[in-house]
């Protein structure tokens, strides 16, 4: 029962990203420089959450969490690998067509299953790690069909 939990909230955000990605590629037509749009979006993230946690009453922990400065060094780190991230996509948007860089996602897992090892020690199942190239195979596929 709780994996089918884990499931539906992973299509519930597969879904809202395909939405999202489907915007930002709007986006880029409106936007001179992929830098504003990226800066406003992610400006437009961090207040929305700020309203979530003022309204759960949950707005202190974010200042609390400020004392721990690994845990700063933490956000700063993913903060700019995030922002550099959200430039080189929105810039793979601008250039080519939705259905053929969001595919490109796809290679995330083939990454984590390296950096998961080395960085926190996870050792994926057999099973886990056949599916992953499953999907890395066929979002290739996809990239090299549309090329043709």
């Amino acid at each position: 029962m709780h994996t089918y939990v884990g499931y539906a909230w992973a299509f519930s955000a597969a879904g809202s990203s395909g939405c999202m990605d489907t915007l930002r590629k709007y986006g880029s037509s409106k936007f001179t420089s992929n830098v504003e749009l990226v800066a406003l979006l992610e400006t437009m993230n961090v207040f929305l959450l700020f309203v979530v946690l003022f309204f759960s009453g949950k707005l202190g922990l974010v200042f609390d969490a400020a004392n721990d400065s690994k845990l700063v060094s933490i956000g700063v780190i993913s903060a700019v690998l995030k922002a550099g991230s959200s430039l080189l996509f929105q810039r793979a948007l601008q250039l080519s067509p939705v259905s053929l860089s969001v595919p490109y996602l796809a290679f995330t897992p083939a990454l984590l299953l390296v950096t998961s090892y080395f960085m926190l020690g996870e050792r994926p199942e057999p099973a886990g790690v056949a599916g992953v190239f499953v999907m890395t195979a066929g979002a290739y596929g996809l990239n090299a069909a549309g090329r043709k």
